[in-house]
């Protein structure tokens, strides 16, 4: 374990390995702790964000491109204006992969 800090209410446990983030989190599981688990950096989702097309541009052949490089789309959205939900004039899409 490479370090233990304690904050408020909270303890803040930091391992080196990924076998001791799983011994850690299996251990905590049997313990019934209530405890918050991040993901490693390597199994984070890739977001992705395409800026400037128009915004009558079709997203499925963009869709159909990106799995045809093999990424496995969890979440594909044209992103709008906050107030009045309308499409920005250009198309902002964003999507998430694993």
């Amino acid at each position: 374990m490479r370090s233990v800090q304690s904050r408020d209410n909270f303890l803040k446990l930091t391992v080196d390995t990924e076998e001791e983030h799983m011994h850690l989190k299996t251990a905590l599981i049997n313990m019934k702790a209530e405890f918050k688990c991040f993901n490693l950096r390597k199994d984070r989702p890739i977001k992705v964000v395409i800026r400037g097309l128009p915004s009558c541009t079709n997203h499925e052949p963009i869709i159909e491109t990106i799995k045809a490089y093999g990424f496995n789309i969890l979440k594909f959205s044209q992103l709008s204006k906050f107030g009045s939900k309308q499409p920005m004039p250009l198309s902002t899409f964003k999507w998430l992969t694993a």
